[in-house]
């Protein structure tokens, strides 16, 4: 019984690794720049906003359940 938990731990280690060795580098499939803020560097999707327009900070409400009877 021993013998078949080595031999499949050893599948699933070499299965991992070939799938390691396989998938293409950064290189390979493109660097992906992560914007966090797409509207400060102008990009498609963005919109100017007044500058006299300030974000406000919003409070959520609270909300206690009660129960009713």
């Amino acid at each position: 019984m021993a013998l078949v938990v080595l031999v499949g731990v050893g599948a699933i280690l070499f299965w991992m690794f070939d799938e390691v060795e396989e998938a293409p580098s950064p290189a390979e499939r493109g660097a992906v720049e992560q914007v966090l803020n797409p509207s400060a560097d102008g990009g498609e999707g963005s919109v100017e906003t007044p500058e006299e327009q300030k974000p406000e900070e919003v409070e959520p409400d609270v909300v206690v359940p009660t129960v009713d009877n």
